[in-house]
């Protein structure tokens, strides 16, 4: 696992049976919808130029 990804992760790793039906439980349209709230608020905050975060 990369670095990057162990330091988002606080405790214990998550065995892949949890994962798997978390992930079974998500609803891809509110998924969809907070992605789309996601990146309207970064256009907002003008992070999001010329198609590259920060510029």
């Amino acid at each position: 696992m990369s670095k990057r990804l162990k330091n988002c992760i606080s405790g214990r790793i998550p065995k892949v049976d949890a994962v798997r039906d978390l992930l079974s439980r998500i609803n891809p349209d509110e998924i969809r919808s907070i992605h789309e709230e996601m990146i309207d608020i970064i256009k907002r905050n003008r992070v999001f130029r010329e198609g590259a975060i920060g510029g």
